[in-house]
């Protein structure tokens, strides 16, 4: 039976029921550009944007930008005296903060939280298993330290001094599930009235061998595709998956309470009406996925709402056989499967289940950050009615008992979105993001 993480929500008093948590703004940064525009029109064209990395040394600072974006990004970071992975935490942290209106007529600012989530510091990645490897391979060089203020509170700290946000900031270095993590973290700091606002930003530095030799730690769990993601390398529920490529960008999100925003003016983007963080089986030297821990996020964030409710997942999987089909497994156990939820002679397109996609075709795995991505994209599939396609998924594993969406299609009167994002460390976690209630302005 999988282990439930006590959260603060667990043992401090809630807000109001109806008091929903609402996104009031949103950024992002990646190999897409510098906007929330820019991704939302990469995950509908559905063309990959990574390319494969050779081996060695990725020195060329925010190399997979345009040109003008890199300068742009440049004059920000002070000529050059920020690393990477905190210009990537900055700039979608300003964004967000601008589209919310947090600095003008917002909310006090001394009780506006901040909770960073990163790759970095999970259990695959830590420092000593990084020397392992590092002493292991052909050449060995020290891992860079600079990994602890990646990790635990450099970026955070940048965004809180620039703001002057004086609220709680918490650091979860949880892996490639520390997205979903800050999240549910960040949901809980406002339903127990810790802070009135609080700001998520996530971001990750992970192209070539940075930070920590990562690269060869990653092939060694199973992750990593073999071609380093090469043309149609990153292949989401297909016959040929074998793996992701990782990437470097950021992304942010600001959530308040719905009624606080709504008094000061904001309109909100959409709602977090449930969220969940779940541990399971994990392994040191390979990936492992625990079908049932995931089905038990998407299960805790749906809660006492019916199932069908939910018209679409963004998949948390990270495009390797195993967790493909831990995944799949685990939504056919939640949602009754595409086969189970068909009438004899019905066509699966007419069953309940929903539409599932897989956004790591078009940016890679950015480790925390492609949680919130796909938070972010499911937002926009809610209010655009559009779901952004499985970019390389061209012939499907029949053993995936899953609807899942080829290509960008309309849906209509989406009502609800679920988000997964987990590690191969035992951390599942999920979120609900529903529409605002018609006529609610």
């Amino acid at each position: 039976m999988s282990n439930i993480l006590p959260t603060s929500a667990a043992v401090a008093p809630h807000a109001d029921a109806d008091d929903a948590i609402v996104v009031t703004g949103m950024g992002a940064i990646g190999p897409f550009g510098m906007t929330v525009e820019a991704l939302w029109s990469a995950l509908c064209d559905g063309r990959p944007l990574f390319v494969a990395q050779p081996d060695g040394k990725h020195d060329d600072l925010c190399g997979f930008l345009p040109q003008d974006d890199i300068a742009t990004l440049a004059a920000e970071g002070n000529r050059g005296e920020r690393r990477s992975v905190s210009l990537f935490a900055h700039r979608a942290a300003n964004a967000a903060i601008a589209q919310a209106g947090l600095m003008h007529g917002g909310p006090d600012p001394t009780n506006v939280g901040i909770v960073y989530g990163t790759a970095n510091g999970g259990t695959p990645m830590n420092f000593t298993t990084a020397l392992e490897y590092a002493a292991q391979s052909s050449r060995f060089e020290l891992p860079s330290l600079a990994i602890i203020d990646d990790s635990m509170g450099t970026p955070a700290g940048l965004v809180s001094h620039e703001h002057q946000f004086r609220g709680p900031i918490l650091n979860v270095p949880m892996g490639w599930g520390a997205g979903g993590c800050a999240l549910a973290t960040a949901c809980d700091l406002l339903r127990s009235r810790v802070a009135s606002a609080v700001v998520v930003v996530a971001a990750d530095e992970l192209g070539g061998d940075r930070p920590m030799a990562t690269r060869s730690v990653n092939r060694a769990r199973r992750l990593l595709s073999p071609n380093d993601g090469g043309t149609a390398g990153v292949r989401p529920f297909d016959r040929a998956a074998n793996g992701s490529t990782m990437g470097e960008g950021g992304a942010a999100l600001v959530l308040e309470l719905r009624s606080d925003a709504l008094r000061r003016g904001c309109r909100p983007i959409v709602r977090l009406s449930g969220w969940a963080i779940r541990t399971g089986v994990a392994r040191d030297d390979v990936a492992k996925y625990d079908t049932r821990a995931i089905a038990e996020a998407m299960s805790a964030a749906i809660g006492s709402k019916s199932p069908r409710c939910v018209g679409a997942v963004f998949s948390g999987s990270h495009c390797n056989p195993s967790s493909d089909l831990a995944e799949s497994a685990a939504v056919a156990r939640v949602f009754g499967g595409r086969s189970a939820a068909s009438a004899p002679g019905e066509p699966s397109g007419d069953c309940a289940a929903p539409l599932v996609t897989n956004i790591r075709g078009v940016v890679g795995d950015v480790g925390a950050v492609t949680g919130l991505y796909a938070v972010i994209g499911a937002a926009l599939t809610i209010n655009r009615g559009v779901l952004p396609g499985t970019t390389g998924c061209g012939m499907p594993d029949e053993r995936h008992d899953i609807e899942i969406a080829h290509r960008t299609c309309r849906l209509d009167d989406v009502n609800a979105v679920l988000c997964n994002a987990f590690s191969s460390d035992g951390v599942y976690t999920a979120v609900l993001a529903n529409a605002e209630p018609v006529g609610a302005f």
